[in-house]
């Protein structure tokens, strides 16, 4: 693994951290991702009804979370995650996080989830379409269609289901508004 200072470029300089709220949401959530929410909650409603009944997550939630964090499974990222860890890990910030992260990577590996080659996602180690982080992955995501995967990377129910799953083991409240 090769240190990559451009993770580390990203870390330092997160949107999250330097915007007013109302700024972070209108460049997080244009109209285009709202758009594009409508339709998929439509063409996935099915799917989204039987995953928000399950888990009982509003199937809004479910299509703004996917919507939000990959723009309903476009942008999944690219960078290397053990790459994108190990450098974290290494400058410093938030070591333990960062060296957890790292630890359940390699057992997703181990554990057949993913190989090395195919594990890519975000420059601070999340990915699929719901941008799980590593931990996240090994505690929450299911395998919803049963094919004896959990992949939140091409399979959209798995995603979804996961998503849905993370949000509800966390303790979600359904009719409690934000």
């Amino acid at each position: 693994l090769k240190f990559n200072k451009n993770v580390i470029n990203l870390d330092r300089n997160q949107p999250e951290f330097k915007l007013s709220l109302e700024e972070y949401l209108n460049k997080v959530v244009p109209s285009v991702v709202i758009k594009r929410g409508k339709t998929n909650k439509e063409k996935y409603r099915e799917a989204l009804m039987n995953i928000s009944s399950k888990f009982k997550v509003d199937l809004d939630i479910i299509v703004a979370l996917w919507g939000i964090e990959s723009f309903y499974g476009k942008y999944l990222g690219n960078f290397d995650i053990l790459r994108s860890l190990a450098s974290l890990s290494y400058d410093g910030r938030r070591q333990s996080f960062f060296l957890n992260q790292l630890n359940s990577s390699l057992k997703i590996i181990d554990q057949n989830y993913l190989d090395v080659k195919s594990f890519k996602g975000s420059w601070a180690g999340a990915f699929g379409q719901t941008q799980f982080m590593p931990s996240t992955f090994l505690k929450y995501a299911i395998d919803y269609n049963m094919d004896g995967k959990k992949d939140l990377r091409n399979t959209l129910e798995d995603a979804l289901a996961s998503g849905a799953n993370y949000l509800a083991q966390i303790g979600w409240e359904k009719n409690l508004v934000w």
